[in-house]
């Protein structure tokens, strides 16, 4: 814990430029779930930032996200906590089959009273599919 509490300081630090003992730090989770014929999570994989397309006057703008990639010790906090996550699974004929979904969360860091920081994962939505395509060489992700 001590190790994790050191570099969700760090990460603190350099986002927000202090660490107050009542900081709270909030970070948009793009995840890649699959589940299995019992709907329980078998695998997850926290997705990157990703550029994404924006209107502007008629044409479309490559936009950068406004937030960077999670640091591995914080995408590992959040692939545990979705690992416990529960789903209805998707049903052909009848029958439980396995799928895949992408899930929207929010990735919340808080400091403590006694000096450790506390992770947790907030689930917003999900959806039967994203679809990856390439832009100008970018990968990007478009709700679906």
């Amino acid at each position: 814990m001590h190790r994790l509490s050191m570099v969700v300081a760090a990460w603190l630090l350099a986002v927000t430029g202090a660490v107050a003992q009542d900081v709270v730090r909030e970070q948009p989770v793009s995840l890649q779930l699959d589940i299995d014929t019992q709907g329980q999570v078998a695998a997850v994989k926290v997705m990157d930032p990703q550029p994404f397309l924006m209107p502007n006057f008629g044409r479309q703008i490559l936009q950068a996200p406004p937030y960077g990639p999670l640091p591995p010790v914080l995408k590992q906090a959040a692939v545990q906590v979705a690992s416990k996550w529960r789903f209805q699974p998707t049903r052909v004929s009848g029958k439980p089959v396995t799928g895949r979904t992408w899930a929207q969360a929010t990735l919340e860091i808080v400091k403590h009273e006694d000096g450790n920081f506390g992770v947790t994962l907030r689930y917003l939505r999900n959806g039967p599919y994203m679809e990856m395509r390439t832009i100008k060489g970018t990968e990007a992700i478009k709700a679906g």
